[in-house]
């Protein structure tokens, strides 16, 4: 039978306690939940193997060619944040953009779409997940307010008469 043995700086309690410490202030400093000290930028992410750690791939794909024209990766865990940098990187490889650019439902962010139209971004996203999302969270959702800069506060959509929810906690009635 072998006997193994750990390495010095496990088996020396004062070592290890001192490499643990440096560990957790590091996931401190980074905000992160997770390290992998083989795969330190890695963060978990669920796929078709389940919840593990892992990167984020996008490419985009000219169409008829079907070269890829850009291409990152990134440690968020979905593409919601994705459209607008990537749509970018087609410009500086390119020169132009596409005539019409189609991305899948994980792109739907209405942030992405809002920076993309503002940048003349021709964009086309299947919004049928966030249609049922919409439904699904019901007439209260995010989505059914907006924000009111001069007073500070958020607007239901549904109705001028409907309570307004101030977005500064300290200025909310209840508090």
């Amino acid at each position: 039978m072998t006997a193994y043995r750990l390495r010095e700086e496990l088996a020396d309690k004062v070592k290890l306690r001192e490499r643990i410490r440096e560990k957790l202030a590091e996931l401190e400093k980074e905000n992160w939940e997770h390290l992998n000290p083989a795969e330190p930028e890695a963060h978990m992410m669920r796929n078709q193997e389940g919840t593990r750690l892992a990167y984020n791939a996008q490419a985009v794909v000219e169409a008829q060619s079907g070269i890829i024209v850009a291409s990152d990766v990134s440690r968020d865990p979905n593409d919601r944040f994705q459209l607008v940098g990537m749509l970018q990187q087609v410009q500086e490889t390119l020169g132009r953009v596409a005539e019409e650019t189609v991305a899948d439902e994980g792109c739907f962010s209405g942030e992405q779409l809002t920076e993309a139209e503002k940048a003349q971004y021709p964009v086309i996203v299947n919004l049928d997940t966030a249609n049922r999302q919409e439904k699904a969270a019901g007439e209260y959702h995010t989505w059914q307010f907006t924000y009111d800069e001069a007073n500070d506060c958020c607007i239901w959509r549904a109705s001028a008469a409907k309570p307004e929810i101030p977005s500064n906690p300290a200025r909310r009635p209840d508090r």
